[in-house]
C-alpha cells in the first residue's frame, strides 16, 4: 500500500510535467472503480462459498483418520484457520 501511494504521487508528478490530461471526469473514474471493486468482492465471495461447499462435501465422505492426517501439516492447518476466521 505504501509503495502504491508513492507510485501514485510519482506518476501524478510525471503527468503534470508532460502535460497529460484526461478527458474523462474524475467522478466517472470513481464510478468505474467502485463498480469493479464491488464486482470483484462478489466474485471472491462466490468462489469462497463454492470452495467451502466442496470442502464440506468432500470432508463428509472422509473418515476422521484421513482428516487428522491432512491437518497434521501446519501449513494446511494455518491456511484453514485463516480462511475460516
Amino acid at each position: 500500500m505504501v509503495v502504491a501511494l508513492g507510485a501514485v504521487r510519482l506518476l501524478h508528478f510525471i503527468e503534470e510535467q508532460i502535460g497529460w490530461e484526461s478527458r474523462s471526469h474524475p467522478d466517472t473514474a470513481r464510478a468505474v472503480l467502485g463498480t469493479m471493486a464491488a464486482s470483484m468482492f462478489t466474485f471472491i465471495v462466490f468462489v469462497s462459498s463454492a470452495l467451502l461447499v466442496a470442502v464440506q462435501l468432500a470432508s463428509a465422505q472422509l473418515t476422521p483418520r484421513i482428516i487428522a492426517i491432512v491437518f497434521k501439516d501446519p501449513v494446511t492447518r494455518g491456511s484453514w484457520s485463516l480462511c475460516h476466521d
